[in-house]
């Protein structure tokens, strides 16, 4: 422990009299306790009411706005879906896709080619290859976002294309292989993540699967 960790600790660096250490130090620690339960309390007294979130994943901070998911109130039926896999297994990825949000009664735009400005829902399980360094490595991305136009406070009269919810992975992993059973479970849990928090955040409840018991 260096010389300057004592100092910032509370150690004294200089020689102090024989009258000095004993009172100086034990009234500094009295302070600093009865500083500490008052804090202790004053943090506890803002835990136990601070508000709880509400149905629709809604949470009103006193003194603020009301903060809300960003999938709140989103119409999925303006949604366009896209999925970026290997070409092999689109199809499949695909219909699995569309399988998952039509069990839980829900609909995406699936008619015709996208319109510019359409909210985007893009899944991503997509392995590709490493060409230079790492023969026979893949990478492997892995995530699903919604993509729409957005105005800022800061500039009202402008709109942005902006990613306004995400979940899975921002980065690849470096894999030797990656099957279809694979993209299949990792699709199928990047999709309901987002189904779920969809029905959440607009007070829905999620429908039961076949068998009996809700879908996890």
């Amino acid at each position: 422990m260096t010389k300057h960790t004592k100092d910032r600790i509370g150690i004294p660096s200089r020689k102090t009299s024989m009258n000095e250490p004993i009172v100086f130090w034990g009234a500094n620690k009295m302070i600093n306790v009865c500083r500490l339960i008052c804090w202790t309390i004053v943090v506890s007294v803002v835990i136990q009411t601070a508000p709880q979130p509400l149905k629709g994943e809604e949470i009103h901070v006193q003194g603020r706005e009301t903060l809300r998911s960003s999938l709140a109130g989103l119409n999925l039926g303006n949604v366009y879906l896209s999925v970026d896999t290997d070409d092999k297994y689109h199809g499949l990825i695909k219909e699995r896709v569309i399988l998952a949000f039509h069990r839980q009664g829900l609909k995406l735009d699936l008619e015709g080619p996208y319109k510019p400005g359409q909210p985007l829902l893009r899944l991503t399980v997509r392995p590709e290859p490493i060409e230079i360094g790492r023969p026979g490595k893949i990478l492997y991305y892995r995530n699903i976002e919604l993509s729409e136009n957005v105005i800022s406070e800061r500039t009202p009269h402008i709109r942005a294309w902006a990613v306004t919810a995400s979940f899975g992975f921002g980065d690849p992993i470096v894999s030797d292989n990656v099957t279809l059973e694979r993209l299949e479970r990792d699709a199928d849990e990047l999709v309901n993540g987002f189904i779920q928090d969809f029905l959440f955040a607009n007070g829905k409840q999620e429908m039961e699967a076949e068998g009996g018991g809700k879908r996890r």
